[in-house]
């Protein structure tokens, strides 16, 4: 398939490598949060992702997405063209004033894979950050 590739795209062979990279273990680690990612890429040193992550100055998957999450969500409470996308704040849905007004009203999350999903997930994240 490799060789089929490259004489497709005109390349010389000797310009390639021949690597399996389907079956390279890091891209067949399930979790990030598993031992092996990092033990292949540090080393025997680092045994979890957290040690790793703090070794090499990286935040981790959780925190960069949250921090990506609230950086997009907030752009989308101003936007004008995409407000209707988040759900309505609770002083718009019942017009009292109390403590939680500006937290955002969210959505009932049936199954799993909706409640961590795009929209439930920014509205927990902006009802974290505004309080």
């Amino acid at each position: 398939m490799l060789w089929e590739g490259a004489w497709r795209l005109q390349l010389p062979p000797g310009d390639i490598l021949s690597c399996p990279i389907l079956s390279c273990p890091i891209l067949s680690c399930p979790d990030p949060d598993s031992e092996t990612s990092p033990t292949l890429i540090l080393g025997r040193d680092y045994t979890c992702y957290a040690e790793a992550c703090a070794h090499l100055g990286l935040p981790s998957l959780h925190s960069r997405r949250s921090t990506l999450t609230l950086k997009f969500a907030k752009s989308l409470m101003v936007s004008e063209q995409y407000r209707h996308l988040l759900p309505p704040t609770r002083v718009n849905i019942s017009r009292r004033q109390t403590r939680s007004a500006n937290n955002l009203d969210m959505p009932k999350c049936r199954t799993e894979r909706y409640r961590t999903s795009a929209i439930p997930h920014m509205a927990r994240v902006l009802n974290t950050s505004l309080v």
